[in-house]
């Protein structure tokens, strides 16, 4: 035996199609989906007869990225400036577990555990929520049937809520379904097209950050090692000819020690690009060999401490890490003029804190010059594996820079 729908009763009353037309007219006409939703709930709550009426948009269940509508009749005037929305918990999870539709009056309602009195429920000012007395809920769903959306009603004008009212929302509600359902996809697509941008930013800094270090290398190369090298050269030319033997010893004394200043420096250049150390025995010990060089050739004094479980990390993280650490004791020397400096290394689960303090000049971080690839190259580097960066500093009072890496999937040894 078939089940009689009451919306083909409904059809047959011209007021009640008037109602649904205009109602989705005038929303569709709207380019603000909260401007259309409270459309909709107006109507709405004309149509079945009700004081509180109360559309939501919840994408993927997510109460805290919903958008509400809220439609009040002049008993509930007070109440239109309440501002606490739903959160789906207590009587909503009827709504979200089971996608189908809920009609209860207010005595069923008191008896169901997950009711709870909304006068509990005040806002910022201390206003309670508008009472509510029956209840009407249908769940708003896509065409796969996930939820994205709730209709529901409390407090008819007269008496309890009908079949024939739910009837009507629940209607409503697969009318409104394909309108919340192309807002979902747009979100998700703006949300990938915004994932995508900031993923071509990010390949775009991380472009321009190799390119500032290769310009700084071909400085370094071409200031220190190529001039120590052109300037041996140009003594061993000079040799030609000379028949003084302790002229000739004396040149080649030179060109002994602008070789062995130029082998230093290419070095220098090697470990400051990546040092074996760090390929061999891993981050943590890399950090002890460079604060080692910094105190032996620089008389920088650098207090070491870590505290760490895992063994070896993949080597691209670990080169993010010593590079980052090396930035921020260059910038405290070159920029702080400090000459001593903490590094603190911790793991805390999964996640790597590494911080770097010095007792320098400090800076204003609100006017730090774009020339700065220091601070730049340390915060693009974290970003890369998405981890944060939290720089403070006060002049005169020296600088803290506080990196967070997520270490899952990257750990690749064993346990120190």
């Amino acid at each position: 035996m078939a089940t009689h729908d009451p919306m083909v009763d409904e059809y047959r009353n011209p007021a009640i199609v008037r109602d649904l037309d205009s109602a989705l007219a005038e929303a569709y006409g709207l380019e603000r989906l909260d401007e259309a939703l409270k459309v909709i709930a107006e109507h709405a709550r004309l149509m079945i007869g009700a004081h509180q009426v109360a559309l939501s948009y919840i994408p993927d269940g997510n109460f805290k990225a919903a958008v509400h509508a809220i439609s009040l009749s002049d008993k509930y005037e007070k109440y239109r400036s309440y501002d606490v929305m739903p959160s789906g918990v207590g009587i909503w999870t009827l709504v979200i577990e089971h996608k189908v539709s809920f009609c209860m009056t207010q005595e069923e309602l008191i008896r169901d555990p997950r009711w709870k009195n909304f006068s509990d429920l005040k806002d910022a000012r201390g206003m309670e929520h508008p009472p509510m007395r029956g209840w009407l809920a249908v769940p708003i769903l896509t065409r796969r049937g996930d939820f994205v959306g709730l209709l529901q009603s409390s407090d008819k004008y007269e008496d309890e809520f009908t079949e024939r009212d739910l009837a009507l929302l629940t209607h409503l509600a697969k009318l409104v379904a394909p309108t919340l359902e192309l807002q979902l996809v747009n979100t998700e697509l703006q949300q990938r097209s915004e994932d995508l941008a900031a993923k071509q930013n990010l390949l775009t800094k991380l472009l321009d950050l190799q390119e500032q270090e290769r310009q700084m290398v071909a400085h370094d190369i071409h200031d220190g090692f190529v001039q120590d090298v052109v300037g041996a050269h140009m003594h061993v030319q000079s040799i030609h000819g000379a028949m003084d033997p302790e002229r000739v010893q004396s040149i080649l004394g030179r060109v002994a020690a602008l070789l062995q200043k130029a082998i230093a420096e290419g070095r220098r250049l090697i470990r400051d690009l990546r040092p074996m150390i760090l390929d061999e025995f891993g981050v943590v010990d890399a950090i002890a060999h460079l604060i080692a060089d910094e105190e032996r050739n620089d008389g920088f004094t650098v207090a070491f401490t870590h505290d760490v479980k895992f063994g070896r990390l993949d080597p691209r993280l670990e080169g993010a890490i010593f590079r980052i650490v090396q930035e921020a004791l260059i910038n405290a020397k070159r920029h702080g003029q400090s000459n001593h400096a903490a590094v603190h290394m911790t793991q805390m689960n999964d996640t790597l804190q590494v911080v770097i303090r010095d007792h320098g000049v400090g800076f204003d971080p609100a006017h730090v010059s774009p020339d700065r690839f220091g601070l730049r190259g340390i915060c693009e580097r974290a970003h890369i594996y998405c981890g944060t960066v939290i720089i403070e500093s006060v002049p005169t009072q020296g600088t803290s820079v506080k990196v967070q890496l997520p270490l899952t999937s990257h750990v690749v040894g064993n346990v120190r």
